[in-house]
């Protein structure tokens, strides 16, 4: 399927305004949590590390759009082995950062008097978080290829297989025929897995397993019980007005966090189905709506880099203070804190009183870009 001028532009303007503002608020989110020192609290380590994971998604959505539109990787084999690469470590992280979050409020509201993760603990994890999604990336920076696809124009000839072209080790797929280059009219590019078709599969199915379907049930599994404690547990004796506020935050918290994960949950269940199907159905590649259906499903997919900013500042007063803040004086780090800042810190004080700033809220030319999350062979 070919796209004319306006379908591209379409598309083309569409990631534009999807970069644009993922970009302006990833960066609102960082800058706030980064100058306000009433936001420096362990979850909000966990969701400035969101929300770098969501900057780093960006860089690879010029080259993966510039690809699909055109069907010819021109990038080389280094772009190609990183896009591939930062498409499942940038998944990666976020999945383990709701993962991290979920066991800081499960530990910090089902057993308030175990010790509370400090921040510098957090930043550990956030450490092994990156580790983590390094090592589960590796295999597509390792076996990403460019694959190169002769146009014949007449006759039968030869040429190389693996042939080096700049940076890119090109695979011709016919390894008993070659072609010379006057008798070729052009050379399209795919940038895919190589990895043989077995391991190919089980690597894909082990993705969609292990970064998307085990963390949703996980998530699931540990917000059933928090949500009973904070909306259905009483507690014994007279409540105070700083538990009732306590609560009341916990609450709040909870709310934001559900409505992160289960906006990523929405934004990239359509991705993961549109590769089952591939599995499923191999032929559906090469069937006219299958490109356009990708781009559907892959701008929604990228799109959830929009949505955290937009969930944190509406649902969290504390960020919409810090915001406000941040904005009328670029610096919450003066002698004397403003009125704004004072709200933050104090909403934190309710939230949790504690001194350790716990915060309580195939060879064929039809190649794909990614598979289940990287690509389809």
């Amino acid at each position: 399927m070919e796209y004319n001028k306006g379908e591209t532009g379409f598309v083309v303007f569409m990631f534009v305004i999807l970069v644009l503002f993922s970009i302006l608020g990833n960066f609102m989110v960082i800058y706030v949590i980064v100058k306000c020192r009433g936001l420096r609290t362990v979850t909000n380590y966990f969701l400035f590390n969101l929300s770098a994971g969501d900057l780093l998604t960006l860089f690879q959505i010029v080259p993966n759009v510039h690809y699909v539109l055109t069907r010819d990787w021109i990038f080389g084999l280094s772009l190609c082995k990183l896009s591939q690469f930062f498409t499942v470590f940038n998944i990666a992280i976020s999945v383990f950062t709701f993962v991290g979050i979920t066991a800081d409020r499960y530990t910090a509201i089902m057993f308030p008097l175990r010790p509370r993760i400090r921040p510098r603990t957090a930043i550990f994890y956030i450490f092994i978080i990156w580790l983590a999604a390094f090592v589960v990336g590796l295999p597509s920076l390792i076996f990403a290829n460019v694959e190169a696809t002769p146009v014949l124009l007449r006759g039968r000839s030869s040429v190389k297989r693996n042939e080096t072209q700049g940076d890119q080790n090109v695979t011709y797929p016919n390894a008993d025929t070659t072609v010379n280059a006057t008798q070729l009219e052009d050379t399209t590019r795919q940038c895919f897995l190589a990895l043989h078709p077995k391991f190919d599969e089980l690597y894909d199915y082990a993705l969609f397993t292990l970064l998307y379907v085990l963390p949703l049930m996980v998530l699931a599994a540990t917000y059933v019980p928090i949500s009973l404690r904070l909306w259905f547990h009483r507690g014994i004796g007279e409540i105070t007005r700083a538990q009732v506020e306590s609560v009341r935050s916990k609450r709040r918290a909870v709310k934001m966090m559900c409505a992160v994960m289960c906006i990523f949950a929405i934004c990239w269940f359509p991705y993961q189905v549109f590769f089952i199907i591939l599995r499923v159905k191999p032929e559906f590649k090469r069937s006219p709506p299958a490109f356009t259906i990708f781009i559907a499903c892959y701008w929604l997919a990228m799109s959830n880099a929009i949505y955290n900013p937009i969930i944190y500042f509406t649902m969290n007063r504390r960020f919409r203070n810090g915001l406000v803040n941040a904005l009328s004086c670029f610096s919450c780090s003066k002698p004397a804190p403003s009125q704004v800042e004072l709200n933050i810190m104090k909403d934190a004080q309710l939230s949790y009183p504690d001194p350790q700033g716990h915060l309580g809220s195939s060879n064929t030319v039809e190649h794909y870009p990614f598979s289940v999350v990287t690509s389809v062979n």
